[in-house]
């Protein structure tokens, strides 16, 4: 019998680097049912910044371990996350899933993903290659590509905030000359000077922020292995749920809808998605200080009900 809050410290070795992480135990005895939680874009840490936290407490009260590490670079783990793929990262959290199964407290065969944003185009991946998943949460993630979910994000952001068509319009250009840079591989100066200089002060800038050098390598990168998530999408067999938030900005709700009917749901897996009204990105209220009514017991009633399901 353990104690909730009692935690193993996870170093978890990938290609030759360090993944420096926190596996959370529930109460009650082992072996558990466990939870991989992959967080979405830029330097998060093992807490995704404090996102995770409480989402990780309901999982853990729910009976579940809990499994996330720093990405690379970050917090106690080595190498660098910008000098990953998304592809590289659905390797690594692929090892972590073998770390993961040699726990002794730990049920190999009741392992599941949660994945946030990007997060929501790296664990299908993993779903798709490691069939002994045992359930997948897709968390505010799409089907699009990168690149086109870059030109939605980018249009709805100036939406919101007011802008102009002109500037709608000026902004889908930049974006174009900026992936068309990237899958020449453009080098960091040139593009610096032919593309961020002249956008100064310009709306659509911001949507990406400053772009160094190391975020440029980045973007080269995964234009040189573009991402196809429908292919990920086509080969999850284990039970999805994916939820959303009505006024997220940064991806087509609907149209991300679609794209899991047509891909997973077509084939007889067992699909769920849901939708809360007035929630964003991150599922957090207008305010940013909760989550929606019904989050909560729709989210992790699903999950535990797959786990139970899993073990009858």
């Amino acid at each position: 019998m353990r104690e909730p809050g009692t935690t193993t410290h996870a170093r978890i070795p990938f290609e030759g680097r360090i993944l420096a992480g926190t596996l959370h135990h529930p109460a009650g005895d082992a072996p558990y049912p466990a939870i991989i939680m992959l967080q979405g874009s830029g330097p998060d840490d093992r807490d995704s910044g404090g996102f995770f936290t409480p989402v990780r407490d309901w999982l853990i009260a729910a009976g579940f371990a809990v499994l996330s590490w720093d990405k690379q670079g970050v917090g106690g783990s080595t190498g660098d996350w910008r000098h990953q793929t998304i592809a590289n990262r659905a390797e690594e959290a692929r090892a972590a899933l073998a770390w993961l199964r040699g726990q002794p407290a730990i049920d190999p065969g009741r392992i599941g993903l949660w994945g946030h944003s990007q997060g929501g185009w790296v664990a299908p991946l993993v779903a798709a290659q490691e069939p002994g998943v045992a359930l997948l949460v897709i968390h505010s993630g799409t089907g699009l590509t990168p690149f086109a979910q870059d030109h939605v994000g980018m249009e709805r952001t100036l939406r919101r905030d007011g802008g102009a068509e002109e500037d709608v319009a000026r902004g889908h250009a930049f974006l174009h000359e900026l992936h068309v840079a990237a899958e020449l591989a453009m080098p960091y100066d040139e593009m610096r000077d032919r593309l961020i200089v002249p956008a100064y002060g310009k709306p659509w800038l911001g949507y990406f922020g400053e772009v160094d050098p190391d975020l440029w390598q980045f973007f080269v990168l995964n234009a040189g292995e573009p991402l196809d998530p429908l292919w990920a999408l086509r080969r999850v067999t284990c039970p999805t749920l994916a939820v959303f938030g009505e006024r997220d900005v940064l991806i087509p709700v609907e149209r991300s809808i679609e794209i899991l009917r047509e891909t997973v749901g077509v084939r007889g897996v067992e699909l769920a998605i849901h939708v809360f009204p007035d929630a964003d990105h991150r599922l957090h209220l207008e305010d940013g200080s909760a989550f929606p009514p019904g989050y909560v017991d729709t989210m992790i009633g699903w999950m535990r009900e797959q786990i139970d399901g899993a073990c009858a």
